[in-house]
């Protein structure tokens, strides 16, 4: 997969980049284990950019994430 740095010394991620908006139900509802399901599958994949926000699902987006970092 190809990747990208960030800046000038940033860190190196994929060129490919999850968007966790779906996560915090933007386009329907969804639950923590299915959100983990594509979190594994793209991580897994090689995928190292995730993309959240604070303003998708008022930060639901970003719990989900950190949920399934801390249990990663």
């Amino acid at each position: 997969m190809k990747t990208t740095t960030l800046g000038e010394n940033g860190p190196e991620i994929t060129q490919f980049g999850l968007g966790a908006m779906s996560f915090a139900g933007a386009y329907g509802g969804t639950t923590q284990a299915k959100s983990n399901e594509v979190l594994d599958a793209c991580f897994d994949a090689g995928v190292t950019h995730l993309d959240t926000a604070n303003i998708y699902g008022e930060g639901r987006s970003e719990e989900i994430c950190g949920a399934w970092l801390k249990a990663r």
